[in-house]
C-alpha cells in the first residue's frame, strides 16, 4: 500500500515539475523576446532569472534530467495521448534549457544589449 502511495506522490511531483518548467519557459520567452507585448511580471521574472542564472541553470538541469530519465524509464506505462503530451513537454523543456544557456551566454559576453 505504501509503495502505491509513494508512486502516486512521485507522479504528481513530476507532473508539477513539468507544468512549472513549461510556465517558467513561457515567461522566459515572453520576457526576453516580447518585453513590450508581455505582462510586466514576465519581464521581471526574466530579469530575476538573468540575475540568478547560475542557480536556475543548476536546478533546471536537475529537473530536466529527472524528467528525461522518468520519461525513458516509464514510457510504456503511459497511455498513447499521455506519451505524446509528455514527449512534447519534455522536448520543449530540454530545447528551452539549451536556448537559455545560449541566451545567457550571449548576455554575459556583452554581445547584446
Amino acid at each position: 500500500m505504501k509503495k502505491r502511495e509513494k508512486s502516486t506522490t512521485d507522479q504528481v511531483l513530476l507532473v508539477f515539475i513539468t507544468v512549472l518548467f513549461v510556465l517558467m519557459n513561457l515567461m522566459f520567452i515572453l520576457g526576453k523576446f516580447y518585453p513590450l507585448q508581455s505582462p510586466n511580471f514576465c519581464t521581471e521574472v526574466f530579469q530575476m532569472m538573468k540575475e540568478n542564472r547560475g542557480y536556475f541553470t543548476a536546478l533546471e538541469f536537475l529537473g530536466v534530467a529527472t524528467l528525461f530519465v522518468d520519461l525513458i524509464g516509464r514510457f510504456e506505462q503511459f497511455s498513447k495521448n499521455a506519451k505524446i503530451l509528455r514527449v512534447l513537454a519534455v522536448a520543449f523543456i530540454m530545447v528551452m534549457f539549451l536556448v537559455k544557456i545560449f541566451v545567457f551566454y550571449i548576455d554575459s559576453a556583452y554581445l547584446t544589449e
